[in-house]
């Protein structure tokens, strides 16, 4: 009769072999990168090449914020792309509500409207 008993070792090793059928949310497979979340993260890192620079006179500082932050600022006022994932409509709304405090209204109002969307759709 022991031949009919399962031994641990035995059990381990056969369950090794066993293939193992694991399922993941769609959500978590969708790796195509979210437009909204990458024009904000390159908005913030062009702000920051911007205020660590030494630029000194209005010139300069006209001229480097046309080189760096202006551009990705433009496009998030007038073009901004809809969240395609949570995580870029929730940074779209972190980015809209520290325009409020800056009195950017055209920044609110676009990046809000660019979050919306996504939030409109996850609910349905």
């Amino acid at each position: 009769m022991r031949a009919n008993n399962l031994h641990r070792r035995a059990f381990l090793g056969g369950a090794a072999s066993i293939p193992v059928i694991v399922t993941v949310p769609a959500v978590a497979l969708a790796s195509e990168p979210d437009p909204l979340l990458e024009l904000i993260r390159e908005y913030r890192r062009q702000l920051a090449v911007f205020n660590a620079s030494d630029a000194e006179t209005d010139e300069e500082m006209d001229a480097l914020a046309d080189e760096t932050f202006n551009p990705p600022y433009d496009e998030l006022v007038w073009n901004a792309p809809q969240a395609t994932t949570e995580e870029g409509a929730i940074e779209a709304l972190r980015l809209a509500n520290e325009y409020e405090h800056f009195g950017d209204p055209d920044m609110m109002r676009s990046l809000i409207g660019a979050a919306l969307p996504y939030f409109e759709g996850a609910a349905s």
